[in-house]
């Protein structure tokens, strides 16, 4: 049996993970180092099983199209490492599953690994071009936050999202793995094509106040050109202006929970373009 003590870098709070045997009893115990902060409170605690199947590998991956697949990854299945170099250091995937899309048609794809349910772990993803691990792979970092619109329950999860542009025909195959040696579950891998540009679908602006409605699973809009995952908007609204006279103008996201906004005169968003600001607002938020 494997055990996680709490120094373990690999232990995610609140959660631990063994291979046990049948017919042993064992013990848990859950509590903090110091204090008790929720005595004479209900709380709940949720016993997972993980039945072993085969690893999955890079060059048997499993084949999914537009619209949501089910997955799972195992604290058994190997752990893939990401080269990223120069623009940043290597990533490592833990527990690694492997997918396969295919694009139907050219243009701008969105894909998003989101965890089942609401005991959510921590995903993270590479785009990959081969599965020679020296080939420098796209990256998705992992995200928190309500993709699914699932406020109401107070639950956010952990998701990770990236968009690439394909041509009909050409496939990717997708990493995703979790953040941490004890990160691993369910979740579903969506594919959404976003079209032709990245701006393809983005609301129109007008001068004054514009509501608008922030969708599911946003896509994750990369800056082109840039070197770094960092340099993309997550989770991004998309917009479109046309001023009818030249001049100063300002577009404020103030009280939305939009922290950071990027302008550019392109819909492909390259990274030379972009007038950028973050935490503008009197309230910065």
């Amino acid at each position: 049996m494997r055990s996680l003590r709490h120094s373990d870098r690999g232990a995610v709070p609140g959660r631990v993970t063994a291979t046990l045997t049948a017919g042993t009893t064992y013990y848990i115990v859950a509590g903090y180092f110091i204090g008790n902060y929720d005595a004479c409170a209900t709380r709940n605690v949720t016993v997972e099983y993980f039945p072993e199947v085969p690893a999955p590998s890079c060059e048997s991956p499993l084949d999914v199209g537009l619209g949501s697949t089910p997955f799972a990854t195992l604290a058994s299945f190997p752990a893939r490492e990401l080269a990223l170099y120069p623009c940043d250091g290597d990533k490592t995937l833990y527990s690694a599953v492997y997918l396969r899309f295919t694009a139907p048609k050219d243009g701008w794809y969105a894909l998003h690994a989101v965890p089942s349910g609401s005991l959510s772990w921590k995903p993270h993803l590479g785009v990959l071009t081969s599965c020679d691990a020296s080939v420098h792979a796209t990256y998705a970092p992992t995200m928190v936050g309500y993709p699914l619109c699932d406020m109401s329950d107070y639950g956010q999860r952990d998701y990770a999202s990236v968009s690439v542009h394909l041509l009909s025909g050409e496939s990717r195959v997708i990493a995703v793995g979790g953040s941490t040696a004890n990160d691993f579950g369910s979740a579903e891998f969506r594919v959404v094509r976003i079209g032709d540009t990245l701006m393809d679908g983005a609301q129109q602006l007008s001068l004054g106040s514009n509501s608008y409605t922030v969708a599911p699973l946003e896509p994750s809009v990369p800056y082109q050109g840039a070197c770094g995952y960092w340099y993309r908007m997550g989770s991004a609204s998309r917009f479109t202006f046309t001023p009818d006279k030249s001049g100063n103008y300002r577009f404020s996201f103030c009280n939305s929970h939009r922290y950071e906004a990027a302008l550019s005169d392109s819909p492909d968003m390259p990274y030379a373009s972009l007038v950028t600001g973050s935490y503008g607002c009197p309230n910065n938020y």
